[in-house]
């Protein structure tokens, strides 16, 4: 065989040249799919969030104050979704890890905005509210949803703009029919929910934003976070 149809032949990844020119091997090698922590980080993403849920149900419906494990659940949510994402990352071929790469940076994103917000309530508000400053922190409180609020501006801001991001990021990476193309939905729409989310804050429209946080939460990040759980889980636990 030639050596420009051996070269030919390797673009078109069928083929691998050795260093004399000779043709290695003619068949494709499939990429072993590696998870070093398996489907655990995005079964707990998918957990977590329900539990938000429930928490706010009872709080809102029931009267069960619940603040402090929503405060603690949502310091988790967004770690736990950058740990998932990693994990895909691992576990996908390198064809596809730009997706996953550009999702890692938007997540990370999230969680630096989401989680510094959700420990604000933790630590200053909680101790204003002990000694009634409350007053004092009212702008940086979890009170109201009122725009003017920059606690839940930069809450809304993690989950409706860079959490978007990421999940718009990530679906081109998860291919495949079944499983692979419901998770790429569930992705996008979650996407798309909470771009909603982020446009009713900032509309001052209740309706949307309910439309958005009631969608993305009780449904399409949850079964998200499923799918991908079930995509890490045929994955290999160890290292490669």
């Amino acid at each position: 065989m030639r050596l420009d149809d051996l070269l030919r032949q390797q673009r078109n990844g069928l083929t691998a040249v050795r260093p004399d020119g000779s043709a290695a091997s003619c068949r494709r090698t499939a990429y072993p799919a590696y998870s070093a922590m398996g489907p655990w980080p995005a079964r707990a993403f998918a957990v977590l969030i329900w539990f938000l849920d429930a928490g706010r149900f009872l709080d809102a419906v029931v009267g069960v104050e619940l603040d402090l494990v929503n405060l603690l659940i949502g310091v988790l949510i967004p770690l736990s979704f950058v740990v998932t994402l990693a994990c895909l990352h691992e576990a996908i071929p390198p064809a596809r890890r730009l997706w996953t790469r550009l999702g890692l940076v938007s997540a990370g994103m999230w969680a630096t905005v989401s989680m510094s917000a959700y420990l604000r309530q933790l630590t200053v508000v909680r101790l204003a509210e002990e000694q009634s400053h409350l007053g004092e922190v009212s702008l940086i409180g979890f009170g109201e949803l009122d725009r003017t609020s920059a606690g839940w501006s930069l809450n809304v801001s993690g989950w409706g703009v860079f959490l978007t991001l990421a999940l718009f990021f990530v679906s081109p990476a998860v291919v495949g029919n079944g499983r692979a193309r419901l998770g790429r939905w569930a992705l996008r729409l979650s996407g798309v929910s909470m771009r909603l989310l982020a446009v009713g804050f900032a509309a001052g429209s209740e309706p949307v934003q309910l439309l958005g946080a009631g969608f993305g939460w009780f449904l399409g990040l949850p079964v998200s976070g499923l799918v991908l759980a079930s995509i890490l889980s045929s994955a290999r636990t160890g290292t490669p």
